[in-house]
């Protein structure tokens, strides 16, 4: 049986994308300008953040490889060992 933390998170994400689908959609009907320059933002929000995640510096890189994981709802992952250090 899933739970109920694993159902709240699946219908999160589909709010979420239909927010973010269905508000550029809906103000593109009422006002088709309006729709044009949303939608045109979204997709300039998403290579903004991909062309950081792959062609920034190695600091802004692993920023947007962060922000990435989060906005997908996956977490983070294990960092590596520490190592014991000599006194």
């Amino acid at each position: 049986m899933e739970s109920v933390a694993r159902r709240a998170g699946w219908l999160r994400a589909l709010g979420a994308g239909t927010v973010g689908l269905g508000g550029p959609a809906l103000a593109g009907a009422v006002f088709p300008g309006l729709g044009v320059a949303l939608f045109g933002l979204e997709m300039a929000v998403v290579l903004i953040v991909l062309g950081a995640a792959l062609f920034g510096s190695e600091m802004i890189s692993e920023r947007a490889f962060r922000l990435l994981r989060w906005m997908s709802n996956r977490p983070e992952p294990k960092g590596p060992p520490s190592r014991p250090r000599k006194v």
